[in-house]
């Protein structure tokens, strides 16, 4: 199985919530859950690449779907940041010469 990137694991919590898992308990792991499957989010940053492609993985995800839904997130939080900070009357993008 090809390697994931290392992340958070508050990126990978993020990603699964947006797949339908809920935090059902907190330890010095996450227990996440849909209903069907749960999975077991360590709480150390970053998760190991193969450890973090396991729970994937274990969610029914390749890697690449994985890689994606991550991109999107991180996109997404990206543009609401910019469009905040435009709202706000500040530049978005500061060129410095």
């Amino acid at each position: 199985m090809p390697r994931l990137p290392g992340i958070s694991q508050k990126d990978a919590v993020r990603v699964f919530q947006k797949l339908g898992y809920r935090i059902v308990r907190e330890s010095g792991h996450l227990i996440l859950s849909n209903g069907e499957c749960r999975l077991v989010i360590p709480r150390h940053a970053p998760i190991n690449a193969i450890t973090m492609g396991a729970i994937a993985r274990d969610a029914g995800l390749t890697p690449q779907q994985f890689r994606e839904l991550l991109l999107k997130q991180s996109y997404a939080a990206w543009a609401a940041l910019a469009t905040a900070f435009a709202d706000a009357g500040g530049p978005v993008h500061q060129v410095i010469c």
